[in-house]
């Protein structure tokens, strides 16, 4: 009881955008993290077509890199499997067809090589 008010415990609490857990785990963050950059990709799927090379880089970069960036030092000393959950090679593989408009299932091996020609602003 908190001023006449029961209160009940939660599973996690968002501060800043951080959702955080009982046990400072941060799997919870990390899963909203993964989970919405997969929708910000599939948002901007259906506008590729629309926007030029460099326009869909800029827009990739924003949206994706920008939310993986931040508050990353809260993330100092996690688990490995939430690390690599982060950097999922399937989400860096997805935005790279996505700025280079290319289909679902073509391999993008050589353009994760030559990241720096589609990836820097």
């Amino acid at each position: 009881m908190v001023g006449g008010q029961a209160v009940t415990p939660v599973k996690s609490a968002r501060n800043l955008g951080v959702l955080l857990d009982a046990e400072l785990a941060m799997d919870v963050h990390v899963s909203a993290v993964v989970k919405s950059r997969f929708y910000q990709l599939r948002q901007l799927r259906s506008v590729q077509r629309s926007l030029r090379l460099d326009a869909r880089r800029v827009i990739v970069m924003s949206f994706i890199a920008s939310r993986l960036d931040y508050c990353n030092a809260l993330l100092y000393g996690i688990a490995k499997t939430e690390i690599q959950r982060l950097q999922l090679q399937t989400m860096m593989n997805a935005a790279a067809r996505l700025v280079v408009g290319l289909g679902r299932y073509d391999h993008v091996t050589q353009l994760l090589c030559d990241a720096q020609i589609y990836f820097t602003v």
